[in-house]
């Protein structure tokens, strides 16, 4: 099972672009200019005691810190995990392109792993309490 705890919000990046609108071939080698990530929302955690839930929710697209987000992959899928004060700027609405259904299948590949079917006979996930704790 994978949730974000505390003020944690977990992310997936969007592909980086070959080409501009226009068609323009892009250099694969290009430094990177931005010290931002923009990357669609999967999950959020509940909150810290002194701060409040994310301002964000599930299927934002967001732009974050690079510097200070944590990377990790799972089955071939980069995840990113970011302290909510680090999202930037929430950019659901803009006139920002997303590949076509890049969001339907982030979050389906999120919802495998976040909720693994539990074989039969095998034993129950064990609950730290947290998830409750939020949802009261």
């Amino acid at each position: 099972m994978m949730r974000p705890l505390r003020d944690k919000v977990l992310l997936v990046r969007l592909p980086e672009e070959k080409t501009t609108k226009s068609g323009i071939w892009l250099q694969s080698d290009k430094p990177e200019k931005s010290n931002l990530i923009k990357a669609i929302v999967l999950d959020v955690g509940p909150g810290a005691e002194n701060r409040p839930p994310a301002a964000v929710k599930r299927g934002d697209l967001v732009a974050a810190n690079r510097y200070t987000a944590e990377l990790f992959w799972l089955d071939q899928t980069e995840y990113v995990v970011v302290n909510s004060p680090d999202i930037i700027v929430n950019l659901t609405g803009s006139a920002e392109s997303l590949p076509e259904g890049f969001v339907e299948k982030a979050l389906a590949t999120y919802d495998a792993h976040a909720n693994p079917p539990v074989e039969e006979g095998a034993a129950a996930p064990v609950n730290d309490g947290q998830s409750e704790a939020a949802a009261s």
